[in-house]
């Protein structure tokens, strides 16, 4: 399947001289992810359920201390798949440092495919459904005197069934309606354990108010 990433020109580097790379951001000092800089409990959650769904297709974790890289399927839609490095968003990333955008071919059965824009959901530990659905989870909460704004995940019942709403991530059909999309600007992800050097198809490097380079 073809897909794309953006890393940091470092990271390019080691995958061409070692031929794979791994993301450890716990173990990166100098790492700018959200897991590795995050003070409270809901994007290591996430992080931690992306994983244990990569684990359940039979993706085999190499490691503990080994998280997702995540790529675009469809950065805005079928007919814009790949990241327009002339964007805003994209030039933002690279507003003070050289990264590479690399077009990878990688097997299908080492990915992860979900909704993107359903994902912050997960980041931000909230309920994933139609309105009706939120709101009835919403009432239910402070009925039972929980507050939405949480520092700390909900008790049971609550944490298991807001957990459950997070597969809608995964169900692209569904996701794309519920978020009244079409096609066209359908933004989907993937994760996958391991970049391997021998998926790169082509690598164009940018950013830093600097050209291309090819």
């Amino acid at each position: 399947m073809k897909i794309y990433t953006i890393q940091p020109v470092s990271i390019y580097n080691q995958l061409i001289c070692e031929g794979i790379f791994h993301s450890q951001p716990l173990l990166d000092p100098d790492s700018n992810s959200f897991l590795a800089a995050s003070e409270d409990f809901k994007i290591p959650l996430a992080y931690g359920w992306i994983c244990e769904k990569m684990m359940t297709k039979g993706m085999k974790r190499p490691g503990n201390d080994i998280f997702p890289t995540w790529a675009y399927v469809h950065w805005w839609g079928s007919k814009h798949s790949k990241p327009d490095l002339r964007s805003s968003q994209i030039r933002s990333w690279a507003k003070d440092s050289r990264m590479v955008l690399m077009t990878l071919e990688v097997p299908a059965e080492e990915l992860l495919v979900f909704d993107y824009g359903f994902w912050i959901y997960c980041l931000s530990y909230s309920y994933i459904g139609t309105v009706k659905e939120s709101e009835q989870f919403d009432r239910l909460c402070r009925k039972s005197g929980l507050s939405l704004w949480r520092d700390e995940p909900f008790p049971e019942p609550f944490h298991d069934e807001l957990l459950n709403s997070w597969e809608m991530v995964f169900d692209l059909e569904k996701s794309r309606k519920l978020r009244r999309l079409k096609k066209d600007n359908h933004d989907i992800q993937a994760t996958f354990w391991s970049l391997r050097k021998e998926y790169v198809v082509s690598a164009v490097e940018f950013g830093n108010g600097r050209k291309l380079k090819i």
